[in-house]
């Protein structure tokens, strides 16, 4: 799946559809008519995975920072899910504040630091 193939639809109601029930009784044409229907791309970041209001599958997208803490936090069920929709997680020790955070591959699977703002930080004491 490339990043920029369209995995749903959402709706400025709230819900969303995947590809396969898209037009699952003329939903998405009467909408998108209406321009209320907007596409959901893989590479979309969403704080949980978006299911689709017809079959409850959830669509594959990638998560955000939170998202990801918050599917590691429910333990192994959150991990196992996190597993089945093939979203790679390590947890990492940042070199600058020892945080423990949880890098996806997608957003730098080698990064050193949990945040911009630490690495901002690293970068000012090896020029001092």
């Amino acid at each position: 799946m490339n990043s920029n193939d369209v995995v749903g639809f959402t709706h400025s109601d709230g819900y969303a559809l995947c590809n396969e029930h898209a037009d699952y009784g003329e939903m998405l044409d009467a909408n998108n008519e209406s321009g209320k229907v907007q596409p959901i791309f893989a590479m979309d970041e969403w704080d949980s995975f978006p299911t689709c209001d017809h079959c409850n599958e959830p669509l594959e997208v990638s998560l955000t920072s939170d998202g990801l803490t918050y599917y590691l936090a429910m333990g192994k069920a959150g991990r196992q899910f996190l597993d089945d929709m093939g979203i790679y997680y390590d947890k990492r020790d940042c070199i600058m504040c020892d945080k423990e955070f949880y890098p996806q591959i997608g957003e730098g699977y080698n990064r050193a630091f949990c945040s911009e703002k630490c690495s901002d930080a690293y970068d000012m004491t090896i020029e001092e």
